[in-house]
């Protein structure tokens, strides 16, 4: 059943409130029209909970702006949402089209130090979708919304990746599921590194919000910057001009489900990726309490970013061969107690 303002309702009484499933949940398809985002396509979606993204097919099906009942819930960098073309789809340059977002999507083929046009972030986010569908329909009491699409990372004589996405939501939910399946379309082995960039901004960011991270069992920092704030990892602060921003590397248990969750006490709000360690093994926090660049961003990922050569030498690169389908599930939502957050754990 869904639940709409606090009420549980099944599919016959909320037909008969309404004479047009949209006026409660909806995905919506448009087009923006100016400046560097001109051309890029969007689905905004509604859930009918208050909660509301932005799905960019132009950017590999990412997501951009997410709001919680009037509250902000992503980051938006000073770039904002860039369309591939301004600057290639070879990820050259790749600050200048990072819009941040709820999601960026990192990799296939490389994250982290790179050699130049490939990019620290990877070339995935910067390549439109196709065969991109919307499907509405009730499924028993439960009215689901879902958008797929495939994105594909490929080139003449070298990798030939495949991306393929669905995002899931229904009537009344918080939160919103996405599996992405990569396959090795191509004759040979591929490196394969993939790192979900999750972007929180303020108010779900400020001096009264706390990290919770139910899987973690060590964490260091990765460089000499960091190290200094490691005490603070878990705790925000006050923006500041000219902070200099963290990495902190978790290690995770293995075969668990497992939580990161940012919890702003005042407003009594948390937003959380929720995930499985054997499909992300490993698990990344970006801390920036720069003036102007205030973000946290929680980062499932299958290897660490240190960059695709870096493995390579250290053989800790992770591989997919040719035909097979890897899948990585994920859910990203949000919380409004510090119980809620600790059911996220069943």
């Amino acid at each position: 059943m869904a639940k709409l303002y606090g009420k549980e309702m099944r599919k016959e009484e909320i037909l008969s409130y309404v004479g047009n499933l949209s006026q409660l949940i909806d995905a919506r398809e448009c087009v923006l029209s100016s400046g560097k985002a001109e051309g890029v396509r969007a689905i905004d979606v509604k859930t009918g909970s208050g909660l509301n993204f932005c799905v960019l097919p132009s950017r590999g099906l990412d997501i951009a702006w997410a709001d919680f009942q009037g509250k902000a819930l992503s980051f938006l960098s000073r770039s904002g949402v860039v369309k591939p073309e301004c600057l290639g789809y070879d990820g050259h340059q790749s600050d200048r089209s990072f819009m941040g977002g709820l999601l960026t999507t990192c990799g296939l083929t490389n994250v982290g130090p790179a050699p130049e046009g490939v990019g620290y972030h990877g070339r995935i986010s910067n390549i439109p979708a196709y065969d991109v569908g919307i499907s509405r329909y009730w499924e028993g009491d439960e009215y689901m919304v879902v958008i797929t699409g495939k994105i594909r990372e490929s080139c003449a004589m070298a990798e030939d990746l495949e991306l393929h996405r669905t995002i899931t939501t229904s009537l009344g939910r918080k939160s919103f599921q996405i599996e992405d399946i990569v396959s090795n379309e191509g004759c040979r082995p591929q490196v394969l590194m993939l790192l979900l960039h999750i972007n929180f901004g303020y108010p779900i960011i400020c001096e009264n919000t706390e990290l919770f991270l139910s899987a973690s069992t060590k964490v260091k920092p990765l460089d000499e910057v960091s190290g200094k704030e490691l005490e603070h990892y878990r705790t925000m602060q006050r923006p500041e001009l000219n902070k200099e921003y963290n990495v902190f590397l978790h290690e995770t248990e293995p075969g668990r489900k497992a939580y990161a969750c940012l919890f702003n006490h005042k407003i009594q709000l948390g937003a959380y990726v929720k995930y499985h360690t054997e499909d992300f093994e490993k698990f990344m926090q970006w801390k920036m309490m720069r003036a102007g660049e205030y973000v946290c961003a929680l980062e499932p990922c299958n290897s660490y970013s240190l960059g695709r050569k870096t493995l390579l030498e250290s053989k800790k690169a992770k591989y997919i061969e040719p035909g097979e389908k890897i899948s990585f599930r994920y859910q990203i939502g949000v919380v409004e107690s510090l119980l809620e957050m600790s059911a996220l754990e069943k």
